[in-house]
């Protein structure tokens, strides 16, 4: 399953390339703009619904998304049908759970809202790859940036030495200025001469959120295999770099590597995208051509459609570390810290500094300062605000702990 939405937005040459084998060249024919289906299926063996994305390629004068909507989509696999309703715009998951299994054979049908039908070739995946090391080591890539570098050592089902690579990376996060305080503005007046007045009741703050975890999914394509060494395992295959400075590995960080073993077909699809220069967004309606899948039109065999269906067996295996387990000094935090101290009795411009009292009430009710300390007496009223994403992890990420994680 592809984790992040298509920016379909033009194919401004296409180029029709036939992917017998990977190592074919890639002639390039050019076309007219053309209203192509884009289908993003890969079918696994997680027992979990299922998911088919449908979009069309857009114009290049336009950035909007053209979904394939109200389609009837449906996958037939060694004699059962698996059909798929949609969640969300050009988003279809399967009614109910399934996985892919070996020694079967899958297809992909799809019947449009506008009256068009299409399938795919029949698909059976290869035997599991086995994941059998993932590790990181400290690094320096080529700009000369010391970091860390994620490898895995990965080995294949005999006969089938080709592989495709994802990730999933979470973080800890610990704010650097968490607050203890929950607030409420009271009283708030305005006098005639324009002088403001308000109460700030403090309360403990149960609701702070001062450790999250945030999760991000890998982007492009990260192919390998083992044809060159005449052998189905491939050691050291670089995942991801991760600079030492970066935050996320300021207090625990995990990723997850997902290796799928691919058919050559499947493995040659994807090449071709890599070599045509194919962004992040990999089946993108910007890329520089067309490609050739394993979909094609049930009415018209002229009709091209961009994308593959793929069933794909993935392995996985995560690990944990921080940037002290490299010995790099303490990255800095995601974002810059604001910090303001000020006086709630400063209710003046006339010593020629900003009416601090006036700055309280902005910083807290419009702000979204958070009050980090308070000092509150006869004659002393002073606050020390801090900038809300260095006081409450939530506001850009979340604070619901993932269950694989380990303090």
């Amino acid at each position: 399953m592809i984790k992040k939405q298509l920016l379909p937005t033009a194919i401004a040459i296409l180029a029709l390339i036939t992917v017998w084998r990977c190592k074919d060249p890639l002639p390039l024919d050019t076309f007219d703009y053309e209203d192509l289906l884009v289908v993003e299926a890969t079918i696994t063996n997680e027992l979990k619904q299922q998911e088919v994305k449908l979009t069309r390629t857009t114009s290049l004068d336009t950035t909007d998304i053209q979904w394939e909507n109200d389609a009837e989509v449906y996958v037939m696999a060694g004699g059962a049908r698996y059909d798929f309703t949609q969640s969300e715009s050009g988003t279809y998951l399967s009614d109910q759970n399934f996985a892919a299994k070996v020694d079967t054979e899958y297809q992909l049908f799809i019947n449009t809202a506008g009256g068009r039908s299409y399938s795919s070739q029949m698909v059976s995946p290869p035997q599991p790859a086995t994941l059998s090391k993932l590790y990181a080591e400290r690094f320096v890539d080529a700009n000369g940036v010391p970091g860390v570098q994620i490898l895995a050592d990965v080995e294949g089902s005999p006969g089938n030495p080709f592989f495709r690579f994802e990730y999933e990376e979470t973080y800890k996060i610990r704010t650097p200025y968490p607050s203890p305080y929950d607030f409420d503005i009271t009283n708030y007046e305005v006098d005639s001469t324009g002088s403001i007045s308000y109460d700030v009741e403090t309360m403990a703050n149960a609701g702070q959120e001062t450790i999250c975890y945030s999760t991000k999914y890998s982007t492009g394509i990260n192919l390998g295999n083992a044809t060159a060494l005449d052998q189905d395992k491939l050691a050291r295959k670089p995942i991801l770099f991760i600079p030492a400075d970066s935050p996320k590995i300021q207090q625990q960080y995990s990723v997850l590597a997902q290796v799928y073993a691919q058919s050559q077909a499947s493995y040659t699809f994807y090449k071709n995208l890599e070599e045509l220069g194919s962004n992040d967004d990999y089946l993108s309606q910007k890329q520089p051509g067309f490609i050739a899948g394993n979909i094609v039109s049930l009415e018209n065999s002229n009709e091209k459609v961009l994308g593959f269906f793929d069933v794909s067996l993935k392995t996985e295996k995560r690990i944990f570390f921080n940037y002290e387990d490299f010995g790099f000094t303490e990255p800095p935090y995601f974002y810059e810290c604001f910090l303001a101290k000020l006086d709630y009795n400063d209710n003046t411009t006339r010593d020629k500094d900003p009416n601090e009292r006036e700055e309280i009430y902005q910083y807290l009710a419009y702000g979204g300062y958070t009050i980090f300390k308070r000092k509150f007496g006869p004659n002393i009223n002073t606050f020390e605000l801090a900038s809300p994403r260095c006081s409450d992890c939530n506001s850009f990420s979340s604070n619901k702990k993932p269950e694989f994680w380990e303090d």
